[in-house]
């Protein structure tokens, strides 16, 4: 028979305490665990342990998916704190804390894909600067300041954002790329058309490059104008590609 894998969608507290009844008393079923979906608005911290347990279930799973609403730093401390899957490959996540998520991106150095939210630290540091470089990492997405330190040698994609506070940090992207030599062949990020030292620090750090995706990122576009922009979010920014002549280089547009 064919090997599958269940995804587990946990959308109410009542799907955490339905499944962890059915993983505690069937080992077959928490064989067939391959990923995890949580999307939640919020938790208690009773919610807290009882996600953990049933998290802790899935030694087979290889994907990880963790949306929830308004957790504290405390609440993501506790609820990653004893967390291992030793098959995990992907990890994503755009509300959790970074504060509570360095020990766990730590513990799982085999990961190949990694998708992160906004950092929730305003300034230039972030928690997961701590975090050393995964070397089976080949993707990763969030801001710059965020990402730089995870990126190895094995990293051949990266789709770096500015931060919440409107920050650039590719500088430092850029020297860890150089610094581990990475093949990195599809570069997406964002950038301000008055910063003149983007392209000729980037033509140093990614000679390999061949696949380039320029954001630019506009600030003082009024709601209603940026609204009509399919890359608005939040930060009240417009973002559009840009076309440049690079020789050698393919580029995507904004809607790719």
């Amino acid at each position: 028979m064919p090997y599958f894998q269940a995804v587990i969608h946990i959308k109410t507290i009542a799907d955490i305490q339905i499944y962890r009844r059915i993983a505690k008393c069937s080992v077959t079923f928490r064989g067939k665990i391959g990923m995890f979906k949580v999307e939640l608005t919020r938790l208690t911290s009773s919610n807290v342990v009882e996600l953990g347990t049933l998290l802790a279930y899935g030694q087979r799973v290889t994907m990880l998916s963790i949306d929830i609403q308004a957790l504290s730093i405390t609440q993501c401390f506790r609820l990653f704190s004893n967390l291992r899957f030793p098959n995990l490959t992907c990890f994503s996540t755009q509300t959790l804390p970074h504060e509570g998520l360095d020990k766990f991106i730590s513990r799982h150095p085999t990961m190949s894909v990694i998708t992160l939210g906004p950092c929730n630290r305003v300034g230039p540091h972030c928690a997961l600067q701590s975090t050393g470089a995964l070397q089976q990492l080949e993707e990763v997405r969030g801001e710059f300041k965020c990402i730089s330190n995870l990126v190895s040698r094995a990293t051949h994609r990266i789709f770096a954002d500015v931060s919440t506070t409107h920050e650039f940090g590719y500088p430092e992207l850029f020297k860890k790329i150089s610094d581990v030599d990475a093949g990195v062949r599809l570069l997406s990020m964002e950038f301000t058309p008055s910063d003149t030292e983007v392209m000729p620090r980037l033509a140093a750090a990614l000679p390999g490059v061949s696949t380039l995706r320029l954001v630019q990122f506009i600030d003082g576009v009024t709601a209603l104008n940026a609204q009509s922009c399919r890359h608005f979010t939040d930060k009240r920014a417009y973002r559009q590609s840009i076309p440049v002549d690079i020789p050698g280089i393919r580029w995507h547009g904004a809607g790719t």
